[in-house]
């Protein structure tokens, strides 16, 4: 684990309030984020010195302290990362859907279900698998970090991590102080995994209940700005909140959306935190949340329809990475895009799919 910036802290107790150290100056702030988009093209890749690999269901993104593109494959049950030729080698999972293969070769585990994915400042992969988040070495082995593979309704505070009930996890990132922040799908709770091996609850469902007219709004996914405040999409509505230092929510407002699914967020170079929503990127700075790039149809690149993104991820330079898949209700393509901060969009693999086509 990196050496800490910050101190974040969760008090245990009932109400499982939140506090920073006094080292921790900045605020934390959930807010609510929206749907990106990005370009197509059309392109045939195989790995280095094997046979071709054909994406499936690119779904989930992420970008290495390198700066090179990984990509989860829910179909191919896969973790792949782009070689700087543009083709692709597989870095976890061998294609076949389950879970083992814990102290050895990445490459040989079997993967359950490809979720959310991060990278730690020293090189570590984290992704959930299912009901557990599993860690990849830079050296390419694999072990599992939390969870017990079940999936309950709440963690309590100082759980041990392997023993954790954490149904489905997302929204993972890396705080400030470089420890593994997500939610878990089954408690609705923004959770931490500390340098102990355990859980600490930074904030529950509890805390989000009554928002903006919804009886409960539910954690989905995280990203950092550069100040330490953490913004987090809800899976049921598009809501800005705020968690103060004393672990009051307040209801922001401003920022409601109508329709599509909770937006993906990542964080971006100079404390900056972009998110995505329908065929838009928007980034988002305090309690603004403005369009950094709207797509309209023929903006992608050979885009067959509308790009819609799935997900998004930031590179160090600020390139900012998404999918798509076909048959969403705006693309008949399933593709992988970049976009450059001057907002020029570079289809980085497509295929175009027959009318009908189910990718998974």
């Amino acid at each position: 684990m990196a050496p800490r910036s910050a101190a974040w802290k969760t008090e245990s107790g009932p109400t499982n309030r939140m506090r920073l150290s006094t080292r921790t100056v900045a605020k934390l702030t959930v807010a609510l984020v929206i749907s990106a988009a990005a370009g197509y093209g059309a392109s045939t890749l195989s790995s280095s010195g094997a046979a071709p690999i054909v994406l499936r269901y690119p779904t989930e993104l992420a970008v290495s302290p390198k700066g090179n593109l990984y990509i989860g494959d829910t179909g191919l049950d896969q973790i792949l990362e782009r070689l700087a030729s543009g083709s692709f080698q597989v870095i976890a999972g061998d294609g076949r859907q389950g879970f083992s293969g814990d102290g050895g070769s990445a490459a040989d585990a079997e993967l359950n279900s490809i979720g959310d994915m991060t990278f730690a400042r020293n090189g570590v992969l984290y992704f959930a698998d299912g009901n557990r988040i599993r860690a990849i070495s830079p050296a390419g082995l694999i072990s599992t970090v939390v969870g017990d593979g079940s999936s309950s309704r709440d963690v309590a505070n100082g759980t041990p991590a392997l023993q954790a009930s954490v149904g489905y996890p997302s929204g993972l990132t890396i705080g400030p102080d470089g420890d593994l922040y997500f939610t878990s799908g089954s408690s609705y709770q923004v959770l931490r995994l500390t340098t102990r091996g355990t859980i600490e609850v930074v904030a529950s469902s509890r805390e989000f209940t009554n928002l903006g007219g919804f009886l409960q709004l539910y954690p989905a996914e995280l990203a950092f700005d550069g100040s330490g405040d953490l913004y987090v999409s809800t899976g049921n509505a598009f809501r800005l909140v705020e968690l103060t230092r004393s672990g009051r929510v307040l209801y922001l407002g401003g920022f409601r959306r109508g329709g599509g699914s909770p937006g993906a967020l990542a964080s971006g170079p100079a404390g900056s935190v972009f998110g995505d929503w329908q065929n838009s990127i928007v980034r988002i700075e305090g309690s603004r949340v403005e369009d950094f790039l709207s797509f309209a149809r023929g903006t992608a690149p050979r885009v067959s329809g509308t790009f819609s993104p799935y997900d998004i991820a930031v590179g160090r330079n600020g390139t900012i990475y998404s999918d798509t898949i076909a048959n969403d209700g705006w693309t008949g393509t399933t593709a992988l895009t970049a976009v450059s901060p001057d907002r020029r969009v570079t289809t980085l693999w497509a295929r175009n799919e027959p009318p009908g086509y189910e990718s998974r």
